[in-house]
Parts: structure tokens; sequence; C-alpha cells
């Protein structure tokens, strides 16, 4: 007796229905449908979208290869017929028959996202997909200890995106230590070197709402047939998918399906992978799979090469010794040290009456960084020595070698050394001695005779008692 494709599908859900729950059952195997069966061994089943072919393959094809050699014996094999649904071709509902591995460049789908660079469906409102800034790039991206390995590999990816190691790249770090900055960079690199590749950027929270929109209309199949479309995919701010599981099932599919064809993921989160909450473990694990590379707060010397290439890139220039300042005194992320010097050019550039000076530059970084983090001045410095010793700052400043003024004048060399992120010359220019060894020697005296003064140990704690409380 000749059997027909329905009454094997038929044979073999009776087998299903006994090894998954009824929950499982109901939800990925009753809708399946039988279409044929070939040579009495290939059998072709039609299912409702491609969300549901990337589900059976993660989770029940090892199940499905078993029930069919059990049904059709030695030799069965299986194969889909998707349904897309062509909403832009009035309404129609066009099958297409695809192998197990199908390839997503299939000219139904080319056909179907006829603007290759956005996601069909959210009411003409696209989302291109290569929406890099141009302006980050890997010149405008300063190189540092901080940044080394994460800006070597990147440069490697975008030699030969998808073909290396490093797949999927995950940068994570702190807020403004420039993983948005790289991972543009890395993209734009890719689109020069490879302009026939399709680079999609987005970032966690807008994939998270495309996602939610095409939920609505039921174009899930749309929303994955996009991204499978990617042969780059930078998702920038993955921590902010934390607890959206199914925003997390959906990403775990399109991270499987372009993994497995060799297409690059780039990811940034803002802590290691291993320390994600919020993450179902299979997705964690994804993550773990390429390098991870973390970026660190840049060192003083970086710093200031950041500040310089970006006075390049504004075109204008500042003293050497306020952009030694502002180094020294911003020391936490990248958007503090460009946002303080950003306002110091504005002051330079549109306030002609604006004289730029190291407290005028100290005023506005007050203005960028939590004040308990705001750095102290010599002229504060100064005042809290003049105030426990009774010497002036004029004294202080003048040629006098009074004990008692040569004593005041060291302490305030000494703390300055100490508490601020101030040059030799910057301190020793402030008490009018041009030679930076004044600076040394004064530090060497007091730290030398605090050792065996108690009285000058307690007069030093006193002034800085007096500095915690300046700011």
């Amino acid at each position: 007796m000749t059997r027909d494709a329905h009454s094997v599908w038929k044979e073999c859900l009776r087998i299903i229905k006994d090894n998954v729950s009824r929950e499982e059952f109901e939800a990925w195997f009753k809708p399946l449908q039988a279409v044929k069966l070939e040579n009495g061994k290939h059998l072709i089943l039609r299912v409702p979208s491609s969300y549901y072919y990337e589900w059976l393959e993660a989770n029940y094809i090892g199940l499905l290869k078993k029930v069919l050699k059990r049904v059709l014996g030695h030799g069965a094999s299986l194969s889909y017929q998707i349904v897309v649904d062509k909403q832009n071709n009035k309404g129609m509902n066009v099958p297409s028959t695809r192998p197990e591995h199908f390839d997503p460049n299939l000219s139904n789908i080319i056909e179907l996202l006829k603007n290759p660079y956005a996601i069909p469906g959210i009411n003409n409102r696209f989302i291109k997909a290569n929406n890099l800034n141009p302006s980050l790039t890997f010149d405008t991206f300063v190189e540092g200890d901080c940044n080394r390995l994460a800006r070597s590999a990147g440069i490697r990816i975008a030699e030969k995106p998808g073909e290396t190691s490093f797949n999927p790249f995950v940068v994570y770090s702190d807020v403004g230590l420039g993983k948005t900055h790289l991972v543009h960079a890395i993209g734009n690199a890719i689109l020069t070197k490879h302009p026939d590749k399709m680079v999609v950027y987005t970032t966690g929270e807008i994939f998270t709402n495309q996602f939610v929109q095409m939920l609505k209309r039921q174009a899930i199949d749309d929303f994955m047939q996009f991204y499978y479309n990617a042969d780059v995919l930078i998702i920038d701010d993955v921590h902010n998918l934390a607890g959206r599981e199914k925003t997390q099932e959906v990403l775990f599919h399109i991270f499987n399906f372009l993994h497995n064809s060799r297409k690059q993921i780039i990811i940034t989160i803002d802590q290691p992978p291993i320390k994600l909450k919020g993450f179902t473990e299979r997705l964690l694990s994804r993550f773990k799979w390429g390098l991870s590379a973390e970026l660190t707060k840049p060192d003083y010397e970086t710093r200031k090469k950041i500040l310089y290439a970006k006075m390049k890139q504004e075109g204008v220039t500042l003293p050497d010794e306020i952009i030694d300042f502002i180094a020294r005194n911003v020391t936490g992320n990248i958007r503090d040290l460009e946002g303080v010097l950003i306002s110091t050019l504005a002051h330079a550039t549109l306030d002609e009456n604006s004289k730029i000076t190291l407290d005028l530059v100290r005023k506005i970084i007050g203005t960028h960084i939590d004040k308990s983090d705001l750095p102290l001045s010599l002229e504060q410095i100064a005042a809290a020595v003049a105030q426990k010793t009774g010497v002036t700052l004029e004294e202080m400043r003048s040629k006098s070698r009074k004990r008692n003024i040569v004593v005041a004048r060291q302490l305030v060399m000494f703390l300055a050394r100490q508490l601020t992120g101030l040059s030799l010359k910057q301190i020793g220019s402030f008490l009018n001695r041009s030679d930076h060894t004044a600076v040394i020697y004064a530090c060497s005296q007091i730290e030398d005779k605090m050792k065996k003064d108690q009285a000058l140990q307690k007069l030093v704690e006193g002034i800085k008692s007096t500095l915690k409380s300046v700011n």
C-alpha cells in the first residue's frame, strides 16, 4: 500500500506527541502541514514562518530525524516549505520551498526586502541598516594601552569580517570609554574595504522596539528575515535586553543563523559577559564563543593624545599647559574629557574677552564632573596654608628666606604635588620658581621633616582637613 504525505505525518505526530509536552506539541508541531512525500522517503512540511523553521532546527531537529527514520526507514529526509507573508504583494501568501539549511540570499527574500536597508511593515518608518556615523573611524580613535587589544582586533575583523576567530566580538566597558566609537569604526572600515557587505548597526533599545512593533503586526518573519540578510551585525548596548526573554529568544536565533553562516557579529555591553544578569544561559554562552575585549580608562598620556586629536578635528588650538591641566584633572571617561575641551574651546573662540586661564578651566571642569571629584587649585591650597601658618600668598611668592615663609612655600609645593595632577613646572611657576627642581627639593624636605617633627605632621593633616571642606 502506497503511503501519502498526510498519513506519514499523522503517524509521525502520534510518536512526537508521546515525546514532548502537550504545550510543545500544540505550539510547534500541530501547526505543521504535510505537503508532499517524494520517492517514499523525502517528506516536505509546510511551516508558518521561518521563525518556526529556526525554532524547529534549534530545538527539535534531532527528534524529527529519529521519528522520520522510524516511520520511513533508513534514508529518510526532510525539507520545509516556508510561508512568506508578502505584505507588499496585495496580502497574498506565497510559499517557497527550501531545504533544511536554506540560503538566506534566495530571490524570494530579496524580493520581499525591496529596500535591503529597511525592515518592511513599520508604517514606512524604515530603519536604515548602515546608519553608521562616518566621523567615527579608526583614524579618529586614539590608541592607547586602554584599548589596544580591542582596536587591533577591530582592524583584523574589518579586513576579513566573519572569517576570524573573533566572532562574536564583544566589547565591554563602563560608559564613555569608546565602545560606540570603536564599533562604528569597524563598521565604517568594513564598508570601505567591502562595499558589497550589508552592515547592520543597531542598539539594544532599537532592536527591542523593532521586535515589539513587528510582534504587534504579526510580522516577526519580516523582522528576522531582515537580520538574516546582514553580513555584519553590530548591536550596541546589548545589556539593555536584560530581562526581555522574548527579545533574547529572537536574538538567539538570529545569532545562531548568522554565526553558522560565517557572518560577523559585534556587540557592546557595560560589563564582562560573565557578570551580565537577566540573560538566558544559552545566549550568554554564545557571547563567550569569540573574543571579549575590555576598554579601560585612558592614562594621562592617552588623555593628552585624545585632547590634541580633538583639537585638530575642531581646527582650534589651546596652550600646552591648558591641555596638560585638563589631562591631569579629568581622569574619568572620554566623554567628560572631550566635554571639558569643547567648553574650553567655546570660550576661546566665541568670547573675545575671555582669557583662557587654569582657574577658568577648573570652573569648566566643575560643570562636567561631580563636585567631590573637582581638582583643587593652587590658590585653594595656598589659602589653606596661609590660614594655618599666617604667611600670605604674596610672601610665599617672594624671594624671602625667612624660615616660616620657606616652610609655608614648601608646604604649598608638597600638598600641590600630592593633591593635584599639576606638573612640577606649573607648581613652581605659581610660586615664582622657574626651576622645577625647587619643587622636588621642597617635597623631599617636608617628607623628611615630617618623619621627625610631630608638630609638622599635625600641621599638614590640619591643612588637608581644611582642603577637604573646600569643594
